[in-house]
């Protein structure tokens, strides 16, 4: 499939969650019509307040990859006087993804592997795609009784209790340009697994594809039931003749961000869904 999008959206809306570890371990009333807190570890370690629901359905499990957008600060439970080496540290924020108004950079990490704190490898199990909560960890969750320097010069005290804005983006997705232009999430048929299948195209290769393009669940490009053969030389596409030979059509307008797709990560037998931001498309 090729889909036109926007890049993610940066966190906005996010409500703050008030009242220290004590008042949040409170049970909810049992009918709620607010988002409440859920006990991530069965001792408050790490709590979650979901600000916006994501869409129902799956949640990533371990060796996914995920993409997130956070803010992180430090928490402090003692009416904001918290010090550490003469200065006031209560709510200073450590880390963002925010590179400015409107503009962000997500970060990603694999579910599992520990390369992350543990307090955010446990929220991301239990949020949904495009969901959004304020998470409360415990420093045996964060970065623990040690201090902690931060690449934005901040120094993380040890025993800190953190705050985080957590925005899960997707998971099992490929961003190929690093910039939210073109997003590529795949799975592979049986055919995949042939050794002969690990190579991609190359530029001035024919590729033999099926396709469908969408936009705003309109279907705006079809190969149809056959497959086509694709031109990457010039982008042009070709269809098979009544003898199995290539014929050639009139060169159409191939979008950038799908040739770099079929160059830089397809493999023969890989079924992939692209999200194209509109410059990596078909422009303004």
């Amino acid at each position: 499939y090729l889909r036109s999008s926007r890049s993610p959206r940066i966190l906005d809306g996010l409500a703050p969650l008030r009242g220290g570890a004590e008042e949040a371990a409170e049970e909810p009333p049992v009918e709620r019509t607010t988002p409440y807190i859920i006990d991530l570890t069965g001792d408050r370690g790490v709590l979650k307040l979901t600000t916006h629901p994501g869409q129902e359905g799956m949640r990533p499990v371990a060796n996914d990859e995920v993409y997130v957008l956070f803010n992180g600060s430090i928490e402090c439970l003692d009416n904001h006087s918290t010090t550490f080496n003469g200065k006031n540290i209560s709510g200073i924020q450590f880390d963002s993804t925010c590179l400015g108004p409107g503009a962000s950079l997500p970060r990603s990490f694999q579910v599992g592997a520990g390369n992350t704190l543990i307090g955010w490898d446990l929220a991301v199990r239990n949020m949904s795609k495009g969901e959004r909560a304020i998470l409360l960890v415990r420093s045996d969750f964060g970065y623990g009784d040690m201090a902690h320097t931060m690449r934005s010069g901040v120094v993380i005290p040890p025993h800190s209790t953190l705050r985080f804005e957590l925005e899960l983006l997707r998971w099992n997705e490929k961003d190929l340009h690093q910039n939210g232009g073109v997003i590529v999430s795949y799975s592979l048929t049986a055919e995949a697994n042939r050794p002969d299948s690990d190579n991609h195209p190359e530029p001035n290769d024919e590729v033999l594809v099926r396709f469908c393009g969408r936009y705003k669940d309109q279907v705006f490009l079809n190969s149809g039931v056959q497959p086509v053969w694709v031109s990457m030389s010039h982008a042009g596409w070709l269809h098979q003749g009544a003898e199995g030979k290539g014929e050639a059509l009139p060169p159409s307008i191939l979008p950038r961000g799908l040739l770099s797709t079929l160059t830089n990560e397809a493999i023969k037998g890989g079924k992939y869904n692209v999200s194209l931001r509109s410059d990596y498309a078909y422009g303004v």
